[in-house]
């Protein structure tokens, strides 16, 4: 029974064990990433890129201070209607971009994005299972961090060259480094807790969205648990990682005022004024659209997971250690659904739920298993089962959603497909028997195409959306999505397809595809034309 126990230690030839094993995950994973075919290109990434060409190229105060003038000019006039083009990225998030200009000293391509996203797999990995194996053991750490490792978002943001594997990296080490705090609190402590939280800010904005639970975590321990939390800690934590970034700021952009400029045209942008297109509509979507998508990604992990948590914390209960740890995560997935609501309904958003979900899923199999046999193998066979369960269901979802059919809109797509007309078969046109029908994605296209030549560009750029589901690699398709937004001024789309257009079927063809209609252009479309013809 011992073995079940999660609070029971290995051996040291066990924890040896454990540690390999867990390599072995590790190495399991990152092969499934570089045998999976490389995602597309998407315009974020392409800004990633230039941004730390810039830094490269002009040097880090001189990068800088580009790119705040660069950012400033087109955001103001883009946001007084003057401009066209699409919007800039803002280069605030100088940790990253710093990051990033080093690996490109490893190559000057988009390669270098890839191998920061693989890299910080790893880091994730690791940090899961060393906290894990402080908090419980080796074993719980291995189990966890294996499914952890394995889960769909994961596998799949590994392989994009975006920032959300940084994102996940950092937001389970502030996490980590807040229960550790909590636990037992001390001055250095809060010093390296407000530092990390410094240096998360300077990754990504994001994260001052999870400063008020924070505050409520510090504020809540020291009153219900007695801790001796000093207010000098908690204004150490929750002020100190502003104070640090005012003079790196100042420093890297040249003073307050263009970074002040760029926190007010972020916030216009994203808070204040109405998000463009689609992402509007994404924004406008249910507070429990993330559940949703878990759900669809990983059917058996959820499952797991809703129906045994709170079960969890009663099983814990006269574990003080691992019931406040416990109690911390499931309270911040609590905060972080409602958090949520106020950004893009984007499940990437929520990749950290992969650790908490996968943590309680451990720990409820652990308990379970002796309640459930008496026997230590039965229980061992009803654990490794369980688990194979959840990383086949995982690993084919991933292979669904990130390599066959590269769906971004996870509901949307599963939702779609239970209707016969939008199923992936007749979409293609198979589906099997003697039936001659066309495609229904054909038929779909031809009216998409009707659209356009009527001018009735939303109805053409809806219908070019759901297409695009399906046939993420068809000229046809990317072509009315870009035409269609820059018709309608959503110049961030437009430039995301576009770019996708360029990479997939050739600068020269499509840009003069495009110019061929220059007569039907405001001055707006034609300056973002220009522009999209002038980047690399």
């Amino acid at each position: 029974m011992e073995f079940m126990n999660p609070n029971s230690n290995a051996s040291p030839g066990g924890k040896y064990a454990y540690i390999l094993a867990f390599a072995a995950v590790l190495i399991l994973g990152l092969s499934i990433i570089f045998l999976s075919p490389r995602s597309t290109i998407n315009a974020d990434a392409k800004r990633y890129l230039t941004q730390a060409k810039v830094i490269n190229d002009y040097g880090l105060l001189g990068g800088f201070e580009r790119l705040a003038d660069s950012y400033i000019g087109r955001m103001e006039r883009a946001l007084s209607g003057k401009g066209g083009g699409s919007l800039p990225h803002h280069p605030l998030r100088a940790g990253r971009i710093i990051l990033h200009s080093l690996f490109l000293n490893i190559t000057p391509t988009m390669q270098a994005s890839y191998i920061m996203s693989v890299i910080f797999y790893v880091l994730i990995g690791l940090l899961l299972f060393y906290f894990l194996s402080k908090i419980w053991n080796e074993k719980v750490a291995f189990i966890a961090t294996s499914l952890a490792l394995l889960s769909p978002l994961l596998l799949g943001y590994a392989a994009k060259p975006l920032s959300e594997s940084q994102y996940y990296f950092f937001m389970l080490l502030w996490l980590f480094l807040l229960i550790r705090y909590l636990e037992e609190p001390s001055n250095r402590k809060a010093v390296v807790l407000a530092i990390v939280l410094a240096l998360c800010l300077m990754f990504k904005e994001i994260y001052i969205l999870f400063f008020p639970f924070i505050g409520i975590s510090l504020l809540a321990t020291k009153f219900l648990y007695n801790k001796n939390i000093s207010y000098l800690q908690i204004g150490i934590i929750c002020g100190l990682p502003f104070l640090i970034l005012i003079p790196v700021y100042f420093i890297l952009f040249g003073g307050y005022e263009k970074v002040w400029s760029m926190i007010q045209m972020q916030s216009e942008r994203h808070l204040l004024g109405p998000t463009r297109g689609f992402s509007r509509l994404e924004k406008q979507g249910p507070w429990y659209q993330y559940f949703v998508d878990f759900m669809m990604l990983s059917q058996f992990a959820s499952l797991i997971f809703l129906t045994t948590a709170l079960s969890v914390l009663y099983f814990l209960k006269n574990n003080k250690k691992q019931f406040f740890a416990v109690a911390v995560l499931l309270s911040f997935f609590i905060y972080s659904v409602f958090a949520f609501d106020l950004l893009i309904k984007h499940v990437r958003y929520a990749v950290f739920w992969e650790a908490i979900y996968r943590l309680f899923i451990t720990l409820a199999l652990l308990y379970l298993a002796p309640k459930l046999f008496t026997k230590q193998l039965h229980q061992i066979a009803f654990i490794g089962g369980m688990c194979l369960l959840i990383v086949f269901n995982d690993l084919s979802q991933y292979h669904k959603f990130f390599v066959t059919y590269k769906v971004k809109k996870v509901t949307a797509y599963a939702l779609s497909t239970k209707e016969g007309f939008f199923s992936p078969q007749l979409m293609r046109g198979g589906g099997g028997g003697k039936s001659r029908r066309p495609a229904a994605g054909k038929k779909l296209l031809r009216k998409s195409n009707t659209y356009m030549k009527q001018q009735e560009y939303e109805e053409a750029q809806l219908l070019a959306e759901v297409l695009y589901t399906y046939f993420d690699n068809n000229k046809n398709i990317q072509y009315n999505l870009c035409y269609s937004s820059l018709k309608l001024g959503y110049f961030d789309e437009a430039e995301q397809y576009c770019t996708e257009l360029v990479d997939n079927f050739g600068e020269q063809e499509i840009i003069d595809k495009l110019y061929a209609k220059e007569n039907e252009y405001t001055r707006e479309e034609r300056a973002f034309l220009k522009q999209l013809k002038n980047v690399d």
